[in-house]
């Protein structure tokens, strides 16, 4: 700079008063000289790099492809290649997609289901992941009645919800090794009933002692919600189907936590905190039937 010479010019323990100045009393100014000292740097770096790929028979940091994988150049979605590899496709107007990953021969295989099936499972899951996060949400509006009509702290409901919040997160290490190993099916049909028992005890609870059985039930039947249901939905559907899916699913997982206390105050409001919990026992009910009795091929 036009006055850089003169300050490396002066004398060290000058230096060291300015910079010690700078540290202390001006640390933003600081961090933003330090930062643009190595993005000056980190762009000198990447401009070799660049003119020394140009003339590079391979790009820094690829590696060769091998001649047998023909790639279409002509488009520019990289998953679309020519159909030169002995890999299935998808059928159709997206024939170009090569399926990732290549299901078996197995008609059992997820991945070789009918859309109808697919979809079926699919939002069957989106279901239960909204009102199973509802069942472990919602109870924030109704805690001043609760203390009321358990005749109890807020201190105790604390502890109640830390109990579920607790078993939700031993639920996951418990059930999805366990999914793991002798299926998913099992497992949600197992928190389910997790579900439906505990939300049914809520429905009669008249102590706080109660309460924390209740959350401990529910805690553990919300379980899959933070972990299997993702994972059920990547058996399902393709790499190139995951994105929205699991978007989808993320969403149903926070709209069951915010919208859950929401309609639970209105509950309350009108019918007692209790019928929130009747409530859940009717939709895990009909969830469990469902699951239990309808098939689709």
């Amino acid at each position: 700079s036009r006055y850089g010479h003169k300050y490396l010019t002066r004398p060290l323990h000058l230096r060291i008063g300015v910079t010690t100045l700078l540290l202390t009393h001006f640390p933003f100014v600081t961090a933003i000289v330090v930062k643009t000292h190595f993005l000056g740097w980190r762009l000198l770096w990447n401009s070799i790099r660049w003119r020394v790929s140009k003339w590079s028979p391979v790009p820094l940091g690829l590696s060769t492809v091998s001649p047998r994988i023909q790639i279409d150049e002509s488009r520019a979605d990289p998953v679309k290649v020519l159909h030169t590899m002995n890999v299935q496709h998808m059928e159709g107007s997206n024939s170009d997609i090569v399926l990732v990953p290549q299901p078996t021969r197995d008609p059992n295989d997820p991945l070789n289901w009918s859309r109808m099936r697919k979809e079926y499972h699919y939002w069957l899951l989106w279901w239960w992941g909204f009102i199973a996060a509802v069942s472990v949400n919602w109870g924030g509006p109704v805690w001043t009645q609760l203390t009321i009509d358990y005749n109890t702290s807020y201190f105790q409901l604390n502890v109640a919800s830390a109990l579920c919040w607790l078993f939700l997160g031993l639920g996951c290490v418990f059930l999805q090794p366990t999914a793991m190993k002798i299926g998913r099916r099992p497992v949600y049909l197992i928190a389910t009933v997790f579900n439906l028992v505990g939300c049914a005890m809520g429905g009669v609870s008249q102590t706080v002692s109660v309460f924390f059985g209740v959350n401990i039930l529910t805690g553990i039947g919300a379980a899959p919600v933070d972990s299997l249901v993702e994972i059920s939905t990547m058996d399902i559907f393709f790499a190139h189907e995951r994105g929205t899916r699991l978007s989808l699913l993320l969403f149903t997982i926070y709209a069951g936590s915010y919208l859950g206390p929401v309609a639970a105050g209105y509950v309350a409001e009108s019918q007692t905190w209790r019928w929130c919990y009747w409530y859940l026992v009717i939709f895990f009910f009909v969830l469990l039937i469902i699951r239990k009795l309808l098939h689709v091929p």
